[in-house]
């Protein structure tokens, strides 16, 4: 961490780091569609995304509570 740092810009470039690799192995998880490499049936492609979007429900659902919180807040 950078010692002068302030918490937005910490938060804003450790989010543009993580989202970008976030991205990248969405990217990769795509490549097992590539039949000619791979054999999947519907269960496991069902699986793979229920996954992912069970983990991003809750990540979601962490920053909501957040900004839920600062909006009681307000005075």
């Amino acid at each position: 961490m950078i010692s002068n740092e302030n918490k937005s810009s910490r938060f804003k470039r450790l989010a543009t780091r993580r989202v970008n690799n976030a991205v990248n192995i969405l990217r990769i998880i795509g490549n097992l569609s590539n039949t000619n490499n791979y054999s999947f049936e519907e269960s496991d492609i069902n699986a793979i995304f229920r996954a992912i979007d069970e983990e991003l429900k809750l990540t979601k659902s962490r920053f909501a509570l957040v900004l839920k919180r600062r909006k009681k807040i307000k005075i």
